[in-house]
């Protein structure tokens, strides 16, 4: 992290995913959200309908929709890179 950069507005990679998932458990986040989750995070439509398909409960999708969003799988250049900032803003 660099000097003063806040922990909110620091730039999340694959490397937090763990991270962000504990996040999203300390504040009950319901895991049957994540498709909207998803959408908000800026993930497209058919890459939430593969991770869908992919997995097959709730808590494994929320996994693969976070793990999307942290490797950067969206438009990074119009929507900005993962922050715990633009997860809040997306839980809310």
């Amino acid at each position: 992290m660099a000097g003063h950069e806040s922990i909110e507005s620091m730039t999340l990679n694959i490397s937090d995913l763990s991270y962000v998932i504990s996040a999203l458990e300390r504040n009950t986040f319901p895991e049957d959200k994540w498709k909207d989750l998803g959408l908000k995070l800026h993930i497209s439509q058919p890459e939430l309908d593969t991770v869908g398909a992919n997995y097959h409960d709730a808590k494994a999708c929320l996994r693969g929709c976070l793990s999307l969003w942290s490797r950067w799988n969206y438009n990074v250049d119009k929507y900005g890179k993962p922050s715990i900032k633009k997860l809040a803003a997306a839980v809310e």
